[in-house]
């Protein structure tokens, strides 16, 4: 979460970044600024917008609960 955080501050147009990834500027406030969590869903829209492709792997050894 920390390096979402982080990609999201250094983007110098977070209103852009709003539009293209179709997620409403207060949303994205919430998340750099409050203590609000993204969904998965837009997380990954953001993220797309950004340059990024969010993934899921498996931890090597871990096992289903």
């Amino acid at each position: 979460m920390k390096e979402f955080t982080r990609l999201l501050k250094a983007c110098p147009n977070k209103s852009a970044l709003a539009r293209k990834a179709d997620v409403h500027i207060n949303t994205i406030n919430g998340w750099v600024y409050g203590n609000v969590q993204p969904t998965l869903e837009n997380a990954e829209r953001v993220l797309n917008a950004l340059g990024y492709r969010l993934t899921i792997e498996k931890i090597e050894g871990g096992e289903e609960k």
